[in-house]
């Protein structure tokens, strides 16, 4: 008859492999989603991700997030809205709320939608560490605000600094120079910046980066 040190090591042996077997579902389960959605195999894609597996597997806000990631990728704006703002209601840690945040201003701001960036950037208040927060700030001040208050700060830096990051502070130039009513630097900027992004200058929206 077996006692009860016996048992209690069947029982932590039953829990391990178990433990082992749903760790190696987990990653079969979460590699298969993962390449289809970046094999742009969306199909696929959907039909795994919110398949009964995957949903008894992984974690809710990993699921939600690649789903996110396919609409921004397909830009589907009204797929992304829907699917920002159900995750918006979701429990989220910080590094969570905080990685959801950022996606979010960065594909609205792309598609000049300012009042949308705005209501994000004051959550952003919330979580955002000063000196990050700072950027995002700039960026709309600039941007969707027309301030011109960090012009010469932004020459200074652009001229110290290469590639995207460059080409960023530049864009941000172009932008100021536009608020000021001077179109022909603001041309000269956003050319500058299309430069550094390899990209066409009537196109920068679309590839800009913040940083």
């Amino acid at each position: 008859m077996m006692n009860g040190l016996g048992m209690l090591s069947v029982i932590i042996g039953i829990m391990t492999v178990s433990a082992v077997a749903m760790g190696v579902v987990k990653k079969r389960v979460f590699t298969g989603i993962y390449t289809a959605l970046q094999t742009r195999n969306y199909s696929s894609f959907f039909k795994q991700v919110d398949a009964r597996l995957a949903r008894a597997v992984l974690p809710v806000y990993t699921r939600e997030n690649m789903k996110l990631s396919a609409y921004i990728s397909l830009d589907d704006v009204d797929k992304v809205k829907g699917q920002f703002n159900a995750m918006m209601k979701q429990p989220m840690n910080s590094f969570q709320l905080t990685g959801l945040l950022v996606r979010g201003y960065e594909y609205f701001a792309r598609r000049q939608e300012g009042e949308r960036c705005k209501r994000i950037l004051e959550k952003m208040e919330a979580v955002l560490p000063s000196e990050r927060l700072e950027k995002y700030r700039m960026h709309y001040e600039i941007v969707f605000c027309g301030s011109q208050a960090y012009t010469d700060w932004l020459k200074a830096e652009a001229g110290v600094h290469r590639g995207k990051m460059k080409g960023y502070l530049e864009y941000l130039l172009a932008k100021s120079y536009v608020s000021m009513g001077n179109e022909t630097e603001g041309r000269f900027y956003r050319q500058r910046a299309a430069k550094e992004f390899k990209t066409r200058a009537a196109e920068m929206e679309r590839y800009v980066e913040i940083m």
